[in-house]
C-alpha cells in the first residue's frame, strides 16, 4: 500500500458525493416544498424510490434552490392569536409544554416571549388579578370583591403586597366557579379563556361541580313526576 505524502498525511481523500439532479428532479421537489410538510415529504420519497439517494441529499438540494430557506421563513411567523395563547400560559405552563401546545420548538417559544418582553420563563402558579380579570372577560375591582367577600382565595407573592402581588391559584379559581356559577359567565369568554380552562379541567381530572342539596334534589323529582 502506498500514500502520497504529498498532500499531507492529515488531509483526507474523501470527497462529498455528487448527486446528477435533473430539471425533471428539481421541479418535483420544488412542487413538494410549495404543498407543505406533507407535499415535502411525498416528493422526497418519490425521488428516493426513483434514484435510491439518501433524504439528506434532498435537503441539500432544496437548501441550493432556496426552498427550504422560503419555507423556514413562512413557518416562524406568529399569528395575533398565536402571541395571545402564549402569553396566556407563559408562567403557567413549563417551556416544553408550550411548545408542544402550540407545535413549535422550545428555542421558537423562548425566543417569542424575549420579544414579547417575558424575560423569565419561572412557572409560577395561578394568576394575577389583573391576569384573572382581562382572562374572563372581568375587572381587577370584581376580582377584589370576590377576594374581599372570602368566596375567592389569593395568597400574596413576597414581601411586596401590591395588587399585582396578588396570584389566585387555579385550584382555588376553579373552588370558587363551583360554589358561585353564577359569577363566572363562561358563555361570554373568548377562545383563548376557553382554552385555558379546559387545560385547567385537564389537569384536575377529579374536579366535579357541586351537586345540590338532597332536598332540592327530591324537590326535583316531585316536581318532575308531578309534570
Amino acid at each position: 500500500m502506498t500514500t502520497d505524502n504529498s498532500i499531507g498525511p492529515y488531509v483526507s481523500r474523501k470527497t462529498r458525493r455528487q448527486y446528477p439532479w435533473t430539471s425533471e428532479l428539481d421541479s418535483l421537489l420544488e412542487q413538494g416544498y410549495r404543498a407543505g410538510l406533507a407535499g415535502q415529504r411525498a416528493a422526497i420519497d418519490c425521488i428516493q424510490r426513483r434514484t435510491g439517494w439518501p433524504r439528506q441529499a434532498c435537503w441539500d438540494r432544496a437548501r441550493k434552490l432556496g426552498l427550504a430557506q422560503k419555507r423556514s421563513m413562512a413557518s416562524r411567523q406568529w399569528t395575533p392569536i398565536e402571541e395571545q395563547r402564549l402569553i396566556n400560559l407563559a408562567g403557567r405552563k413549563n417551556v416544553r409544554f408550550i411548545a408542544q401546545h402550540l407545535r413549535r420548538s422550545v428555542a421558537a417559544v423562548r425566543k417569542r416571549l424575549r420579544y414579547l418582553g417575558q424575560t423569565s420563563t419561572r412557572v409560577r402558579e395561578g394568576s394575577t388579578k389583573n391576569q384573572l380579570a382581562e382572562l374572563i372577560g372581568s375587572s381587577p375591582k370584581t376580582i377584589q370583591k370576590w377576594i374581599d367577600v372570602g368566596w375567592l382565595k389569593a395568597t400574596y407573592e413576597g414581601k411586596n403586597r401590591s395588587d399585582d402581588s396578588i396570584r389566585i391559584p387555579d385550584n382555588q379559581f376553579l373552588e370558587f366557579w363551583r360554589r358561585h356559577p353564577e359569577q363566572v359567565l363562561v358563555h361570554r369568554w373568548n377562545r383563548e379563556a376557553l382554552e385555558w380552562l379546559v387545560l385547567l379541567l385537564g389537569e384536575m381530572a377529579d374536579w366535579k361541580p357541586i351537586e345540590p342539596p338532597r332536598e332540592e334534589q327530591k324537590n326535583g323529582r316531585s316536581m318532575a313526576t308531578a309534570g
